[in-house]
C-alpha cells in the first residue's frame, strides 16, 4: 500500500516537472511561420511567366543611386571665313553694270598711255623669246571707222608670225559699243568672215581673213582690236591668253583709269 502511494506521488511529481518544463519552451510554431511582410516580399519578387514557371523580377532601382545623365553640349556657333560678311550683308554693286559711279565720271582720254598696251616681255611670256616689239599700223579694214577720240597701235613679230594691237578711246561707253558694231560691218564689207561673239566686255566680236584672226572688245569707253597671223594665231590657247592679257592692260586708257 505504501509502495503504491509512493509510486503515485513520484509519478505525479514527475508529470508536474515535465509540464512545467514544457511551459518554458519557446513557441516553435510562431517562430517558424513566415511573417505577412515576408510573404508579401516573396510574392512581389516573383512573376508568373507564360509556361507556368516563376522568374525573379529585377530589383527596384533607387532614384538616388542612378547616375545623373549629362546634359547634351550646345552646338557650336557657325563661323565664317575671314572677310566673309555673311548672308545678311547688303549686296555689292556689279562693277560691270552700267550707271555706276564710274560711268564716265571723267571725259575720254585724248592720249592713249603706252601702258594700256601689251609689252614685249608679256608677249614673249606667251609666244616665246623670239618675239620682239616693232612700230606698226592697223591692218586695212581693222581700224575703227568712226567715233574715236584717241588711238595707239603697237606690233610684235617673229620669223613666223605677227601681232598688232590697237587701243581707242571714245566719248562714252555707248559710243565704244557702237564702234564695235561699225567695225563688224566694215570687216564684213572687206571680205572678213565674222565669227562668234566671245562675250567679252560690253560688246565684242571675232573675225578671220586668210591667215589672220581678230578679236575686238569694248569696255568702259575703250575699244581693243587685236589681230594676229602665223604662230600668234594658230594656237587657240595662246591666242586666248593674249586676248585676256590685252584686256587686262587697257584700263589706263579708260576715263577714270583703273578701278
Amino acid at each position: 500500500m505504501t509502495s503504491r502511494l509512493t509510486r503515485a506521488v513520484l509519478t505525479t511529481g514527475t508529470l508536474g516537472v515535465l509540464l512545467a518544463g514544457c511551459g518554458s519552451l519557446p513557441d516553435r510554431t510562431a517562430a517558424s511561420a513566415p511573417s505577412p511582410e515576408a510573404t508579401a516580399t516573396a510574392t512581389a519578387t516573383s512573376r508568373p511567366v507564360s509556361d507556368g514557371a516563376r522568374q525573379p523580377a529585377a530589383p527596384a532601382s533607387s532614384a538616388s543611386s542612378a547616375p545623373a545623365k549629362a546634359a547634351a553640349p550646345a552646338p557650336p556657333e557657325p563661323s565664317l571665313p575671314p572677310g566673309d560678311p555673311g548672308l545678311d550683308a547688303p549686296p555689292v554693286p556689279d562693277p560691270g553694270a552700267g550707271g555706276g559711279e564710274h560711268e564716265h565720271a571723267a571725259p575720254a582720254r585724248r592720249t592713249v598711255p603706252r601702258e594700256a598696251l601689251l609689252d614685249e616681255a608679256t608677249v614673249r611670256s606667251v609666244l616665246g623669246a623670239s618675239w620682239r616689239e616693232v612700230a606698226a599700223e592697223p591692218l586695212d579694214c581693222t581700224r575703227v571707222p568712226a567715233g574715236v577720240v584717241a588711238d595707239l597701235t603697237t606690233g610684235f613679230v617673229d620669223d613666223e608670225g605677227a601681232l598688232r594691237q590697237t587701243v581707242n578711246t571714245h566719248a562714252d561707253a555707248a559710243g565704244a559699243d557702237r564702234a564695235v558694231g561699225r567695225l563688224v560691218a566694215q570687216l564684213r564689207a572687206c571680205g572678213w568672215d565674222i565669227g562668234p561673239d566671245p562675250r567679252l566686255g560690253s560688246a565684242s566680236t571675232t573675225a578671220s581673213w586668210g591667215a589672220h584672226t581678230l578679236t575686238a572688245v569694248s569696255a568702259e569707253g575703250v575699244t581693243l582690236v587685236l589681230t594676229g597671223s602665223g604662230t600668234a594665231a594658230t594656237d587657240r590657247g595662246s591666242w586666248s591668253s593674249l586676248v585676256d592679257l590685252a584686256m587686262g592692260s587697257v584700263c589706263p586708257a579708260a576715263p577714270d583709269g583703273c578701278h
